[in-house]
């Protein structure tokens, strides 16, 4: 498949004026309307169709709209949270589709967290020469499946590319590439599986299990609680726990705000998170600033399966891996039957019921106390050992 090249240069071709941009439907809007190419769409149709019509008869497969620009944000410069980035794309979106639009692109993006934002908004409505033969190779070699231009490229580019690679057939990709791992990110990508060793997760970023973590945070000084999240990391820290559950604190943003910090620190941003907390919206808020694959830390069926599912589905759309606690409606299991038990129930919901990854999902089956001199509690360290063998 070949796609088509760049709108915007072609257009700057026209040498269109402002008359133009404006045509009889903004004749009398009161800004400058020229450079906003979108709008040909409306007021200049015709040459909009022309320089599609070239990109098909140059050998495109795919058309892009010329939509580029077409947020209600996209020429400003704000301090944009999740939630209005992912609004502005699902309006975006809805034009798109509601115009006929086949596939959705999502791309000239720099920031992983707005790529997320747009897939999320997407899922909520269903130079210099170089030498072309290391890209070339890439065809050749059946490893890409879709080529094209982009800004600055033409008609005549694009007819090039597509004799270049018109006898290379497409990349087929292969099966279960990571049958049995579970496949975390920060800005780097983190994979665990059957013979990974003991995985090290830092916990000094949490307010209930760090006093000088907590006393930072509830000073508002989140620059310096951010080193203790470096100083994990550079010590050997795989994964980085968060928690913000403090009566005093405003748990979503506390989280937002620690975690927004993070994903400006590659050295610390490299890493997964583990967004930890005990109230759904305080994980919710740390899901919206995760840049890669994060994990949820936890959920249960503690409130019955309705709102479990509720929030497993939530945290599959943010494309997180997730905690599971064995507890239920009756309580927390103590006894390595009921672990078993919870754990499986669990295990089918989610998959069975919302298709959630098999290899998303991690079990917590709640190593309790044995230290507390009661009879009843000397086999929890037995029970949890033996859950653990039968759950894998």
């Amino acid at each position: 498949m070949v796609l088509d090249g760049g709108m915007g240069t072609m257009i700057q071709q026209l040498r269109l004026e402002e008359e133009d941009f404006r045509g009889e439907e903004f004749k009398e809007h009161p800004c400058s309307l020229k450079g906003n190419n979108d709008m040909l769409s409306i007021t200049q149709p015709d040459a909009i169709y022309e320089i599609h019509k070239e990109y098909l008869l140059a050998g495109a497969d795919i058309i892009e709209t010329n939509t580029f620009s077409s947020t209600s944000i996209a020429q400003a410069d704000y301090k944009l949270t999740f939630d209005e980035l992912v609004e502005a794309y699902s309006e975006q979106v809805r034009g798109l589709l509601d115009g006929g639009a086949e596939i959705l692109l999502v791309e000239t993006i720099f920031d992983t967290a707005n790529a997320k934002a747009a897939l999320f908004a997407i899922d909520l409505l269903c130079g210099k020469s170089y030498p072309p033969t290391p890209l070339f190779d890439f065809a050749v070699s059946g490893l890409v499946n879709i080529v094209g231009g982009c800004c600055g490229t033409t008609p005549e580019h694009i007819r090039s590319i597509a004799k270049a690679v018109e006898k290379c057939l497409p990349r087929q990709p292969p099966k279960d590439i990571s049958p049995d791992y579970l496949q975390l990110s920060g800005l780097e990508p983190f994979k665990i599986g059957p013979y990974t060793n003991f995985v090290n997760i830092g916990e000094r970023c949490n307010v209930a299990g760090s006093r000088k973590f907590a006393k930072l945070i509830m000073a508002g000084n989140y620059e310096e609680a951010l080193s203790i999240a470096k100083t994990q990391v550079e010590m050997g820290a795989q994964i980085l726990d968060i928690n913000m559950d403090e009566g005093m604190l405003d748990g979503p943003e506390a989280m937002a705000r620690f975690c927004n910090l993070i994903a400006s620190e590659p050295d610390i941003a490299r890493v997964p998170l583990c967004i930890d907390s005990s109230n759904f919206a305080v994980i919710e808020a740390g899901l919206k600033c995760c840049q890669g694959k994060c994990i949820v830390n936890s959920i249960s069926l503690k409130e019955g399966e309705e709102e479990f599912l509720s929030r497993a589905s939530t945290v599959k759309r943010y494309g997180a891996a997730i905690v599971v606690m064995a507890f239920d409606e009756e309580g927390q299991a103590t006894d390595s039957e009921r672990k078993v038990e919870i754990c499986t129930r669990a295990y089918n919901l989610l998959v069975d019921k919302i298709g959630f990854d098999c290899n998303d999902i991690i079990f917590d089956p709640n190593i309790l106390t044995i230290g507390t001199g009661m009879e009843e509690h000397n086999t929890f360290a037995i029970d949890f050992i033996r859950a653990t063998r039968a759950i894998k």
